[in-house]
């Protein structure tokens, strides 16, 4: 399996970090490192499954990991995880681990288009006030009912489970679709009211700020349970 199944319904805490590397061959190897380290530890009860993206700039790795519950990943967290990283970076070293955050998914939006294999994972990240302003956020831009850009699959909004974050997963065609929705963005607020809802609610809704956006290739998706 190549991407997460992000809708699973059993997946009730996503955490997702990241990882820097200093290449793409060190990338691929760290992403194979990080696979092939489960076997070092027990099957983790509550892991329904890990992800591993590969970040366009051959430079990151993104790990999305979700898990049946809190108390699951938290027992893992405490017990098993040092093994794990202690097995990657016996496999490949140099890997820098970054920020890990736990989220909850709360909405996804996929349009009616064609089924498409996605070439591209977009992730959005916003920081919020608090989880009540997340929600809301969310739910107003859901409700703009803007039309999907040619070329996006689907959006997944997830919500930090302290209420500081947003996190967009999105799913695309292939990278270069997503940049052109990014070049068209001004084009597409104008040309529709619910285009130019939606960008105004993302652009001046107090509380809620834009923070980036990273674009990730598909690599590989370990699963415990199907």
């Amino acid at each position: 399996m190549t991407l997460p199944h992000v809708t699973d319904p059993d997946a009730r805490l996503v955490l997702v970090g990241e990882w820097g590397t200093t290449g793409a061959e060190h990338q691929r190897a760290a992403a194979d490192a990080a696979l092939g380290a489960w076997e070092a530890v027990p099957a983790p009860e509550g892991l329904l499954s890990y992800g591993c993206l590969l970040g366009e700039d051959d430079r990151t790795l993104l790990h999305y990991v979700q898990w049946s519950g809190e108390d699951a990943a938290r027992a893992f967290v405490s017990t098993d995880r040092p093994r794990w990283v202690a097995a990657v970076d016996d496999a490949v070293g140099g890997v820098e681990h970054r920020r890990v955050v736990p989220y909850r998914r709360y909405r996804s939006v996929v349009p009616d288009v064609p089924p498409h294999a996605a070439g591209c994972v977009v992730t959005v990240t916003f920081e919020t006030e608090s989880l009540d302003r997340a929600t809301a956020w969310i739910d107003a831009l859901v409700a703009a009912d803007a039309a999907a850009p040619p070329g996006m699959l689907s959006a997944h909004f997830h919500v930090a489970v302290d209420g500081s974050r947003i996190l967009n997963y999105a799913e695309w065609v292939d990278a270069a679709a997503h940049q052109d929705s990014v070049d068209r963005r001004p084009e597409r607020a104008r040309s529709s009211a619910s285009a130019g809802q939606a960008v105004k609610v993302v652009d001046e809704t107090p509380g809620v700020r834009f923070l980036g956006f990273a674009r990730y290739r598909p690599y590989r998706t370990r699963r415990w349970s199907e």
